[in-house]
C-alpha cells in the first residue's frame, strides 16, 4: 500500500505527523511495535509511519525526507524504535480517556495498567490476569488513578509474541528469553533495566556536553556583541576623524589658494612693470632709428658731393651710436626671458598645480594610511601614549621628514654612517660618523643649524663620532677611535672637556676601549665599553660609580655591547650585538632577563618609551623591531619601511622617533 501525500504546506517535522505521508499519529491506535502501521523514530528525531519506513528502504532513498540522513547497511523497520513515540500518543490517549488495550484483539478502552507486564489491559483482560496462575504476583493499578508516565510492552523482534526482556548491545535490537538464548549467549546482552541505566547515564553525559558547547556558544555570542559594538564605536571615532581630517585639508587647500593667488598678482605685477620698461626702450628705439634713417636719407637725396663727404662720418657715426646703445637682439632676449603667466605654463600656475595635487594626494592617503595610524600621527605625546594595540596595528606611525638620502654625502644636511641621535632643546645631534662630525638640526624646522667638527664654528676636532646623548654638563659625544669621550656646548659646539677621564676624579680608572653607545638618564651616564665588553656607569659631572659585565655567552655577559637605554624605573637596556640579544638589568647592574633572542640579528641601538616598550636597531635584520618590557614582540618594520643596517634611534619627549639608516636619518 502506498500512503496518500498531503502536499505542501504542512510541517514535515512534527512530532505527531509522518514526515513521508504527513499522517496524524494522534489519530489512530498503535499497535505491536513490529506492525507496519506503527510509529517509527529515525535517528535524526523525525517521525515516519511504518509504510513510509518501508517503501523508502525498498526504493533505497535515506529514511529521512526531511534532512536526508543515509540509514546504516542491513537496517530494517523493525530496527527502528517506537516505543518511545507509541508512549507519547498513549499519553494523548489517556488524557482523552481513549488508551487501548494491549492485549486483546478489538483494543477496547484500557482500565487498568501491570507494572509487571508494562501493558495496559481492558476490564475483561483485567480479570483475565488476576484470575491466571501465571499472573497473580503481577500488581495491577487503576489507570484513572495512575501518577506518572505511562509505559508500553515492547517485544521481541522475532517472537512478537513475546515480551522483550534484554537487550543486545552488539545487534542493537530488543530479544526475549528465547531469543537471547538462541542467537545473543555470546553478546553480551543486559536487562533491559540495567542497560537503560547506562544509556540515560551515556545521554545524561552527552546532555551535559551540550550544556558546556551550549555555554561557550553563549560566551561566544556576548564577545561577538561586544566586539560589533566596539566596531560600531570605532567607526563612529574614524568617520569624526575622517571629517576632521577632510576639514583640515580644506582649510589648508584654502589658505594655500590665498597664498598663491597673492603670490601670482605679486608675480604679474613684477612681470608688467618689466615688459613697460622694455616696451619704452623698444619706442625710444624705434624712434632714434626712425630720426636717423630720414635724416640720412634726406642727406643722400640733397647733399652736394662736398656736404655728402663731409657728413660721411658723422652719419657712420650715429649709425654705430645707434646699433650699440639699440641692440635688437638684447630687447628681443629681455622681453622672451620674461615669464608670462599664461594659464597652462606660468611659474606660478604651475606651482598652485603642484600643491593642488599634493593635497589630492594627501587625501587619498588618508584612505590608504586609516584613520587608526592617522591618530597615531596626531597624539599628543606620539609613542609615548600608543597602546600596544596601536603599535601592534600601526607600528611606528606615519613618517614625518626623512634627512639625508641613499648615498653617502658631506655637504649640510647629508650623511656618511649616522650612528647617533640626541636632543636637547629646540635642536637635535646626529653622529656622522663616517665625516667625523656631529651635525646639529632645529627641531621644529628640521632645518640644518650648525656642526661640530674642526670646520664648524667652533673648531672641535671629532674622531669617528659613535654614541651621542645630552646632560647638565652638555652634549656627550663617544669617540670610538679615539677610545674616549668629548663633552661640549650643545648651543655652539665649544668643546668643553676631553675624554671625561678627569684625572682629578678617575685616578687609576682603566681607560675605555672602543666606546660605542652612551644614555644619560636620572643623572646617570651608562656607556658600552665595547672592546672590553663591559657596561660603564657614571654620575653626570664624570665620578664613576661601577662597571659591570665581561666577554661570555651567558646572561649578565657581552660580546660587543654597543646601544645602551635607561628606563623611566632606572633600569638598563643593552644591545648585546654579537650575542644576537637584548639584556636588561636593574640600576644596579644586576641580570634581570634577556629579550629578542633568535629575533635579533647584531642589535645596535635601543631606546624605551614611556610605557617601558623597547624599540631595537635590528641591523642584520634591516628593521626596526618593537617590543614589551618583557619581550613580546609587537611589530617588525620588515617589509613596510625601507631601512638599510640601522644603527641608531633616540625618542623625544613628545614622543618623536628618529631612526639612523644607511646614509639618512627618518622621523616618525
Amino acid at each position: 500500500a502506498e500512503c496518500p501525500s498531503m502536499g505542501e504546506g504542512w510541517d514535515r517535522s512534527d512530532i505527531g505527523l509522518c514526515a513521508g505521508c504527513g499522517q496524524d499519529f494522534r489519530s489512530v491506535v498503535p499497535q505491536a511495535p513490529s506492525l507496519p502501521a506503527d510509529v517509527k523514530l529515525l535517528g535524526c528525531l523525525h517521525c515516519l509511519c511504518g509504510l513510509c519506513l518501508e517503501q523508502r528502504l525498498a526504493t533505497e532513498l535515506p529514511p529521512c525526507p526531511v534532512c536526508g540522513d543515509p540509514v546504516e547497511d542491513e537496517l530494517q523497520p523493525a530496527d527502528f524504535p517506537s516505543c518511545f513515540l507509541a508512549q507519547v500518543v498513549d499519553a494523548q490517549k489517556a488524557l482523552a480517556s481513549e488508551l487501548p488495550c494491549d492485549e486483546c484483539v478489538d483494543a477496547d478502552a484500557a482500565v487498568s495498567h501491570c507494572r509487571t507486564c508494562v501493558s495496559n489491559l481492558c476490564e475483561y483482560c483485567s480479570a483475565h490476569h488476576k484470575r491466571s496462575r501465571a499472573f497473580q504476583q503481577h500488581e495491577l493499578l487503576d489507570l484513572s488513578r495512575l501518577e506518572g508516565p505511562i509505559h508500553r510492552a515492547v517485544f521481541c523482534r522475532v517472537h512478537v509474541d513475546q515480551r522483550a526482556s534484554s537487550w543486545c548491545g552488539v545487534c542493537r535490537v530488543f530479544c526475549c528469553r528465547l531469543c537471547e538464548d538462541r542467537d545473543h549467549a555470546d553478546h553480551g546482552t543486559k536487562a533491559v533495566q540495567a542497560a537503560a541505566v547506562d544509556a540515560a547515564g551515556k545521554v545524561a553525559a552527552a546532555l551535559r556536553r551540550v550544556s558546556r558547547l551550549q555555554e561557550g556558544l553563549a560566551h561566544c555570542h556576548r564577545s561577538v556583541l561586544r566586539r560589533k559594538s566596539a566596531l560600531e564605536s570605532h567607526k563612529a571615532n574614524a568617520d569624526r576623524t575622517v571629517t576632521q581630517m577632510s576639514e583640515r585639508l580644506l582649510s589648508a587647500a584654502r589658505v594655500r589658494r590665498g597664498l598663491l593667488q597673492q603670490d601670482l598678482e605679486a608675480r604679474v605685477s613684477s612681470i608688467d612693470t618689466k615688459l613697460s620698461t622694455h616696451e619704452q626702450q623698444v619706442r625710444e628705439a624705434i624712434i632714434q632709428v626712425r630720426r636717423l634713417f630720414e635724416f640720412v636719407k634726406s642727406s643722400l637725396d640733397v647733399s652736394s658731393p662736398i656736404e655728402l663727404l663731409l657728413m660721411k662720418r658723422y652719419a657712420l657715426d650715429r649709425i654705430r651710436l645707434l646699433i650699440r646703445t639699440c641692440d635688437v637682439s638684447a630687447l628681443a632676449a629681455g622681453a622672451e626671458g620674461v615669464v608670462l603667466p599664461d594659464a597652462a605654463g606660468s611659474e606660478a600656475t604651475v606651482k598652485l598645480k603642484v600643491d593642488t595635487e599634493c593635497l589630492a594626494a594627501a587625501a587619498n592617503s588618508i584612505a590608504s594610511l586609516g584613520v587608526s595610524r592617522l591618530s597615531v600621527g596626531w597624539r599628543g605625546n606620539g609613542l609615548h601614549d600608543a597602546l600596544d594595540e596601536d603599535i601592534r596595528e600601526h607600528g611606528l606611525g606615519p613618517p614625518r621628514r626623512c634627512i639625508g638620502g641613499k648615498v653617502a654625502g658631506a655637504a649640510p644636511g647629508m650623511f656618511d654612517s649616522p650612528y647617533g641621535v640626541a636632543h636637547w632643546g629646540g635642536y637635535f645631534f646626529v653622529s656622522d660618523s663616517g665625516n667625523n662630525r656631529v651635525q646639529v638640526f632645529d627641531r621644529g624646522t628640521l632645518g640644518y643649524a650648525y656642526e661640530i667638527s674642526n670646520k664648524g664654528p667652533s673648531g672641535v676636532d671629532i674622531q669617528s663620532p659613535a654614541g651621542v646623548t645630552t646632560t647638565s654638563q652638555g652634549v656627550v659625544i663617544a669617540e670610538y677611535s679615539r677610545d674616549s669621550l668629548s663633552v661640549v656646548h650643545p648651543a655652539c659646539g665649544a668643546l668643553l672637556r676631553h675624554s671625561l677621564q678627569y684625572p682629578e676624579r678617575m685616578a687609576g680608572v682603566a681607560p675605555f676601549c672602543g666606546p660605542v653607545g652612551c644614555i644619560a638618564r636620572h643623572g646617570r651616564l651608562a656607556v658600552t665599553d665595547s672592546c672590553n665588553h663591559r657596561v660603564r656607569v657614571f654620575q653626570e659631572t664624570g665620578e664613576l660609580l661601577f662597571d659591570f659585565g665581561h666577554k661570555g655567552e651567558g646572561p649578565g655577559e657581552f660580546n660587543s655591547p654597543e646601544g645602551v637605554a635607561i628606563a623611566e624605573d632606572g633600569s638598563m637596556v643593552v644591545c648585546d650585538r654579537q650575542n644576537n640579544r637584548i639584556q636588561v638589568f636593574d640600576c644596579a647592574g644586576v641580570y634581570l632577563r634577556t629579550v629578542g633572542v633568535g629575533v635579533l640579528d647584531s642589535p645596535l641601538a635601543v631606546v624605551v618609551d614611556a610605557q617601558g616598550r623597547l624599540y631595537v636597531c635590528d641591523c642584520g635584520n634591516d628593521s626596526v623591531k618593537v617590543f614589551t618590557s618583557q619581550g613580546e614582540v609587537l611589530y617588525d618594520s620588515s617589509g613596510e619601511y625601507d631601512f638599510v643596517q640601522p644603527a641608531g634611534i633616540a625618542l623625544d619627549e613628545n614622543g618623536i622617533l628618529y631612526v639612523c639608516s644607511d646614509h639618512s636619518v627618518h622621523i616618525f
